[in-house]
């Protein structure tokens, strides 16, 4: 390059621009992972100008897989079934970005048949008569559907319903008669297909009700129960009965009171599922574990401070 002034001075200097092409993610399709087994896959993009940031822009990685910004590794245990839909974005050392629509399919482990939890939701309520829960996707024909119903009395009574037309049984109550809260799982064999919502509906209106939904494959049929109350910070629903077969799944639930705000852990073999948490007042949690040997079963939590509870459980086969 070369200037010249007005009196016909002159200079150079030698000068360059380089330029960069915006990135591009490479990655088309991911691998399928199992459910409980270990899962790693790596993000994968060209041009731009590295180092490489990623992030996700839309949708949600399967529950239990992590996406590590800096190396585009998506990696973790998964824990439930089902697809997940996503877009992953690029960014690059300049703040030029790219973006690509994936999806993770997670499988029962072992296949066709396996106890797996498919999907769950819930929600809590203040002062309702009912409360409704859609399925974040569309049932399978032939799974369970459990619904866990938390309640602020021990008189009412409720009833489980859902816009698929499935019928839903009491499994297991309890009643918290010092606190005045109760608890109950009900279930639905045999699910059919499509969309679903759940209802629960209280006789009369409930102060601080909570509802969640499960979808269960590989099981059919309610087999043992127990269920129990006290005080403590080591809730414990007693033992069931021994159960009927092997392979069955172990769905339990506790009860608080709703001022409580003692944090809750899972009982030793159990994953903790949902729970109504503080700071809110729908105190519930719910937990469940696959077994393979045929026994008595215990639904057992932990509190971090003593308090009044509720407990139930479940096996289904």
């Amino acid at each position: 390059m070369k200037v010249t002034d007005a009196n016909s001075l002159t200079a150079t200097q030698g000068l360059s621009i380089t330029i960069t092409s915006a990135p591009s993610i490479t990655t088309t399709t991911l691998p399928a992972g199992e459910q409980n087994v270990a899962y790693s896959a790596t993000l994968a993009a060209s041009g731009g100008t590295t180092p490489y940031t990623w992030s996700i822009s839309a949708g949600t990685l399967p529950s239990g897989l992590n996406l590590n910004s800096s190396t585009g590794v998506i990696s973790g245990t998964p824990t439930v079934v089902g697809t997940s839909t996503f877009t992953v974005k690029v960014t690059d050392a300049n703040s030029q970005t790219a973006t690509q629509a994936l999806s993770i399919t997670i499988s029962p482990t072992g296949g066709g048949g396996t106890i797996a939890l498919v999907q769950s939701a819930a929600l809590q309520g203040s002062s309702v008569t009912s409360l409704s829960q859609a399925f974040p996707a569309n049932n399978t024909a032939g799974d369970l559907l459990i619904a866990f119903v938390r309640a602020s009395t021990t008189s009412q009574t409720v009833t489980v319903t859902d816009t698929a037309g499935n019928p839903y049984a009491l499994a297991v109550s309890q009643t918290q008669t010092t606190d005045g809260h109760q608890i109950r799982i009900f279930y639905a064999t045999s699910a059919a297909s499509g969309p679903n919502t759940v209802t629960a509906t209280f006789s009369a209106s409930n102060n601080h009700p909570w509802l969640a939904v499960f979808e269960y494959t590989g099981v059919s049929g309610l087999d043992q129960t127990a269920h129990a109350q006290g005080n403590g910070s080591s809730p414990n629903t007693g033992l069931t009965a021994a159960t009927t077969s092997n392979n069955e799944l172990v769905f339990a639930g506790l009860g608080v009171p709703n001022a409580s705000t003692a944090t809750v852990t899972a009982g030793t073999g159990f994953q903790l599922l949902l729970q109504d948490a503080p700071p809110n007042t729908s105190r519930a949690a719910t937990e469940g574990r696959i077994v393979s040997v045929s026994g008595q079963y215990a639904g057992t939590f932990s509190l971090s401070a003593s308090t009044n509870w509720s407990a139930v459980v479940a096996t289904f086969k």
